[in-house]
């Protein structure tokens, strides 16, 4: 990246130190990218958002990503709409992780600009990007890092972490350089990246990262961050209302209730058994299941675990036991109606942008057809030609998708507010 100007930081900065000194702000929404770079959605659009001077094609925002995310704060202000050639293959760079990172961080630090995404955008090291970036974690050969406990000074070699997502965090939080340090003793070998993107427990790392960068000692106090690792680094992160097959744990006593590894660590182990025989016997019932069984976790909400809490207090499992009967059942409905609802969306949306882009080549071959004519001497009448029928059709797909699209918020909407 380039050195570039400052980007309207007296701006930001103004808009920023007003709303400093009141109640912290809320973060907008992240929103689904669609335009994520995958191989089917790289061609075929016509505007992003750059920021600055900053050429698009160094950093580019999509529209939706803007006007969900970014326009609704001060930093709005200080992008510009930027048309391009559709069939310039684009990839939006605020679906990446690590800048949605960078975007929490600069915007509750109330910082003065945003020219943090563009940079954590174009990183690049030696070894190239993490080698972990889909929801799938492979070994990889490369160097790894790690932290030491500072209690033994023991490297803690069940965490490690590429060298791109330590740059990451090394250039979103420069106060942290230097708690990182080669794993193995700094040679290359197999590994795994524990800060992959996909994952939720990256999202539990940030913040034990941010409240460290905020410490202004000198050495940032390692406690929690250990503390944590030790805690949870050789379990499977809790997949929430997913049905996955590994191991988790559930009682003969209400077998509609399964617990994954993680959360069942958090309230066994960390936690304790809560007190009281019939308590006791509850809780020690649990038995891990095969992991060729599918499950999703039912522990993981507040609501679930308000239930849980009561149930145990009170030695009364009836409210709890008949919630999660219903929850069961209705996690299962919501499932099937969501993935449904899903593909439609998906199916119109890419005939959508198919029939778009046909459309727009089509009145592009009419024009210079009609051009020609009219060098020859030939008087043009247009009528509902081709590329008309295929707008229209197009506008007819765009509508079946945002039609699935309501569906999915409104189940997700019922979801979150009666069962989650």
């Amino acid at each position: 990246m380039g050195i570039h100007s400052t980007i309207g930081s007296s701006t930001a900065s103004r808009s920023a130190a007003q709303e400093s000194g009141s109640r912290p702000r809320q973060l907008p929404p992240f929103v689904v990218c669609h335009r994520d770079g995958s191989p089917n959605n790289v061609f075929g659009h016509y505007c992003y958002y750059a920021m600055g001077n900053i050429p698009v094609s160094e950093f580019g925002i999509c529209p939706t990503c803007f006007n969900e995310t970014i326009n609704p704060t001060p930093y709005g202000r200080l992008f510009r709409k930027v048309d391009i050639n559709p069939d310039t293959p684009t990839m939006c760079d605020f679906s990446k992780s690590w800048v949605r990172t960078a975007w929490i961080w600069l915007y509750r630090a109330y910082a003065s600009d945003a020219r943090l995404l563009a940079t954590v955008s174009s990183l690049q090291v030696p070894e190239g990007i993490c080698p972990n970036p889909k929801k799938k974690t492979l070994p990889a050969i490369r160097k790894w890092f790690s932290v030491k406990d500072p209690d033994t000074r023991c490297t803690l070699d069940q965490f490690t972490i590429c060298s791109y997502c330590k740059a990451c965090v090394e250039t979103i939080l420069p106060s942290l350089k230097g708690i990182f340090v080669p794993a193995a003793g700094g040679a290359t070998c197999q590994g795994t990246c524990d800060l992959p993107p996909y994952s939720h427990r990256k999202a539990q790392y940030e913040v034990i990262l941010f409240q460290m960068a905020q410490d202004t000692r000198a050495n940032p106090d390692m406690t929690l961050l250990v503390q944590f690792i030790k805690n949870f680094s050789g379990l499977n992160e809790c997949r929430k209302k997913s049905y996955v097959k590994e191991r988790h744990w559930v009682s003969p006593v209400m077998p509609a209730l399964t617990i994954c590894d993680s959360c069942h660590h958090e309230k066994f182990n960390l936690s304790g058994n809560p007190s009281g025989a019939f308590a006791n016997a509850f809780t020690g019932g649990f038995q891990a299941s095969d992991t060729a069984i599918e499950f999703s976790c039912q522990l993981y909400s507040p609501r679930m675990r308000a239930l849980w809490d009561n149930a145990m207090a009170t030695g009364d499992l009836s409210q709890l036991q008949d919630f999660v009967n219903k929850r069961s059942w209705k996690l299962r409905e919501f499932t099937h109606s969501y993935s449904q609802a899903e593909e439609t969306f998906n199916r119109w949306g890419t005939l959508s942008n198919q029939l778009g882009d046909q459309a727009v080549r089509q009145n592009q071959d009419q024009l210079s057809s009609d051009f020609n004519m009219q060098i020859a001497g030939w008087k043009v009448i247009r009528g509902h030609n081709q590329s008309s029928s295929t707008f229209d059709n197009a506008f007819d797909a765009c509508k079946q998708s945002d039609a699935a699209k309501q569906v999915m918020n409104h189940l997700l909407t019922d979801w979150e507010t009666n069962w989650e």
